[in-house]
């Protein structure tokens, strides 16, 4: 119950600060205005070429060879680049490096599959970063998929018996790839499939703007551990946990509440697009506001001032937001600017919230969110255990 008593004055105390809270919220929505506004041409696609796609076969059989032969022929080539490469492994981390927009890979069992009428999936996987691209491929994927479908139905009626459509064909590609000439060219809509300057920077303002609340945590327990306050708390009949605990969760709560602010207004003033998983989205902003207050408290407690750790936590929310992409989106992924945006939280909660909105890949969003609690853990180890010594 202390607990709670104690967050809860915490973040009144927040919410009334009105200068805190004004710089807090207003400065991102000015930054997303012109930001968003200034660097729009950046987001707008003007050219597309053939897109490159990696690609890996287990299977022997000809189910794989029809699904080559239908990605290598004419038309498709002209917007596919395929490129086969030797593992399962290889093709995953092309495309973790964006050298390729999507991997297609086929297991051993795919033939076997088709030939017994069973279940046979041919494989797409992405990366957020290509969303766009990769709706390309799908929709080239779900093209081959459709039309051996709709041949084995032909099949079937024509036969009036089961018959596998591998079977029928033998090498006769040609019954498969027939090129019709009712097809009706149409303009391709990117509107919610990649996203506009304004749906970039409200992301990544609103995830630099939670790392700067990094000073509310290192000013929470300056004013425990360092000012007259903190020691008459202390001298109160409330256990030290307690006070640490309520403090660490009222400042998280403010920093979401300013998250759950921004999230809203941008969303109906600005109108960006925020996807249908409105859930994921808030708890990865929770979960960046309980990182961002324990790098304030460890920042604090490592060099005893408050006023240095503002200093530190400022410069490393530069470089943090600089190498996520925050700024500019980034393409260079190896070298040590790959090595920096693997340290950097940013890129974590940016990657997990991309994902969500663009449908992207719900493993990285759930390995992004995973890496952030596990920083969380390291901040608050390394927390308690500098605390302790403290007391010591």
């Amino acid at each position: 119950m202390k607990i709670v008593q104690i967050s809860y004055y915490k973040l009144l105390r927040h919410v009334r600060d009105k200068k805190s809270m004004s710089q807090m919220i207003l400065l991102p929505i000015i930054l997303i205005f012109i930001l968003g506004t200034a660097l729009s041409n950046h987001f707008t696609i003007t050219d597309i070429s053939p897109t490159k796609v990696a690609y890996f076969s287990q299977d022997a059989g000809a189910g794989s060879r029809y699904f080559e032969m239908f990605m290598k022929s004419g038309e498709v080539n002209q917007i596919i680049d395929l490129q086969e490469v030797d593992s399962y492994d290889t093709g995953i981390a092309m495309i973790e490096k964006r050298e390729m927009t999507a991997f297609v890979y086929i297991d051993e069992d795919y033939s076997h599959g088709v030939y017994q009428g069973k279940q046979a999936d041919i494989q797409v996987f992405s990366s957020v970063q290509g969303s766009f691209r990769t709706s390309i491929v799908q929709s080239v994927v779900d093209s081959y998929i459709n039309g051996a479908n709709t041949v084995q139905a032909k099949i079937r009626l024509n036969n009036g018996e089961e018959m596998d459509l591998i079977h029928y064909l033998g090498d006769n590609e040609q019954m498969f790839f027939t090129k019709n000439e009712n097809i009706e060219n149409i303009s391709i809509d990117t509107a919610g499939s990649t996203p506009k300057a304004m749906d970039y920077y409200a992301v990544t303002m609103l995830v630099m703007i939670l790392m700067y609340g990094a000073e509310y945590g290192s000013g929470a327990i300056a004013e425990i551990k360092f000012q007259s306050k903190g020691s008459r708390l202390i001298a109160a009949p409330i256990r030290r946990y307690e006070i640490y605990i309520g403090s660490t969760l009222g400042v998280a709560l403010t920093l979401f509440i300013q998250s759950v602010v921004l999230i809203l207004f941008t969303k109906y003033v600005y109108h960006v697009n925020w996807g249908d998983n409105l859930y994921i989205i808030l708890f990865t902003c929770l979960t960046l506001s309980i990182f961002a207050t324990g790098l304030g408290i460890v920042g604090c407690l490592l060099s005893g001032s408050s006023k240095v750790a503002s200093s530190v936590t400022n410069i490393l929310v530069v470089i943090f937001t600089f190498v996520a992409g925050g700024y500019m989106p980034l393409d260079q992924q190896g070298g040590l600017l790959g090595i920096m945006r693997g340290l950097s939280p940013n890129h974590y909660a940016q990657r997990a919230i991309f994902n969500t909105i663009y449908s992207g890949n719900m493993e990285q969003v759930k390995s992004s969110i995973g890496i952030m609690w596990l920083m969380i853990l390291a901040v608050f180890t390394i927390s308690i255990v500098k605390g302790r010594r403290k007391v010591i």
